[in-house]
């Protein structure tokens, strides 16, 4: 029994990493069972048998990338001082990941969550990742007295829709028009919402 789960994650692996690299190389619509499939080295009708639909695969896809961007940001903003500092530091770890990977931006934060993984629950998970990576921040600035849990649950929602917004701008309708100037306005914003 343990060894037919072992079997099952593993196949379920490669469609995944299969379709992963499609994403990060192609986009979402090159995505399909058939190019999964020939991808990871299997028939397409081999892929349903370990997914219920390509929704499913999709949204695996999702778990993993958000768990990928999750260890890049980790990895950008290590050595950075608890707090504010930690929280720029995760916010231009996290504009650094999508511009390298602009399609995995796209199915997070483009695509129809319905049309794409039609599971309510997903919307949410999104909405919360990147509020998610600097709560222990949030959370040090209250208990060191410098903001009240209400302003800190304020700023955290306000930090991330700022990031996601300029993101949104940069990567679809490059504006700014270069690097340089996106960072220096994301840069410009941070240290208004963090009052630094």
């Amino acid at each position: 029994m343990v060894n037919q789960e072992i079997q099952k994650e593993r196949m379920r692996k490669y469609f995944t990493s299969a379709a992963e690299e499609i994403i990060k190389g192609e986009g979402l619509r090159a995505v399909s069972a058939r190019n999964i499939a020939e991808r990871a080295g299997y028939s397409y009708a081999t892929l349903y048998n370990y997914f219920s639909d390509m929704k499913e695969v999709i949204f695996a896809c999702v778990k993993d990338f958000q768990e990928e961007c999750s260890d890049f940001t980790s990895a950008f903003a290590a050595g950075a001082a608890p707090g504010k500092g930690h929280i720029e530091a995760v916010g231009k770890g996290y504009c650094a990941f999508f511009i390298q990977y602009p399609s995995i931006f796209e199915l997070i934060y483009t695509e129809t969550s319905n049309d794409v993984m039609g599971i309510k629950h997903v919307g949410e998970q999104i909405q919360d990742h990147f509020q998610s990576l600097c709560r222990a921040d949030w959370e040090y600035l209250v208990s060191a007295g410098e903001m009240t849990a209400q302003e800190a649950q304020n700023m955290s929602s306000l930090f991330a829709h700022t990031l996601i917004g300029y993101l949104l701008m940069y990567i679809n309708r490059k504006c700014p028009d270069d690097y340089t100037e996106f960072m220096r306005a994301v840069d410009q914003s941070f240290s208004v919402i963090l009052n630094k």
